[in-house]
């Protein structure tokens, strides 16, 4: 499956599409098949850093 990741705070809003291995749900999980997905105004705050107070990832 693909996911999209962001390695690291970057000013130019880099995202990678990576080919990663679908998840094993557990007994008590399911797994959702998503078609579409929306960006937030907030995601290239987050993928430049400037909520790092809010929020500090560790990529």
């Amino acid at each position: 499956m693909k996911a999209a990741q962001i390695k690291k705070y970057n000013q130019t809003l880099a995202v990678t599409i990576q080919e990663i291995d679908r998840p094993q749900p557990l007994a008590n999980e399911v797994l959702v098949k998503v078609a579409y997905a929306a960006v937030n105004p907030l995601d290239p705050m987050n993928i430049r850093g400037d909520t790092k107070l809010m929020q500090n990832y560790a990529w």
